[in-house]
């Protein structure tokens, strides 16, 4: 489960089940109340991090900021393999936003599960 904060400061509560690339996303507005207190359990580690929204040629790219793991960001796109959109996506990273593309799809190292497991968590929430 992951606990986020927007830029309007509401608290969400998501549960992501299922693997790499089929998975199911629920999502909750808690109270900030209730947040801390998930927090302040500490079960795995804080991920801090900003999410960026950039709508691009009908694709919506969220760029996660991660404040408290390296200097690592992380682009999430939902798109078809299978089909021609994911060399336009790779066409967009690369000329629209200058960024190198790597697919980390299916590297569990980049899942928000694994990355929480190797921050430090800041008692600054």
């Amino acid at each position: 489960m992951i606990i986020q904060k927007n830029k309007h400061n509401r608290y969400y509560l998501t549960a992501k089940t299922g693997e790499l690339l089929e998975r199911n996303e629920y999502e909750r507005e808690i109270s900030g109340k209730t947040a801390k207190k998930l927090l302040s359990l500490k079960i795995i580690g804080v991920i801090q991090k900003k999410r960026y929204t950039v709508d691009c040629q009908g694709y919506k790219f969220e760029f996660d900021k991660y404040l408290n793991y390296k200097n690592l960001t992380i682009c999430e796109v939902e798109v078809d393999k299978s089909n021609d959109d994911y060399n336009q996506i790779i066409d967009i990273m690369k000329n629209k936003f200058n960024l190198n593309f790597i697919d980390v799809t299916e590297n569990k190292e980049y899942k928000n599960s694994e990355i929480a497991r190797s921050v430090n968590y800041e008692n600054d929430q």
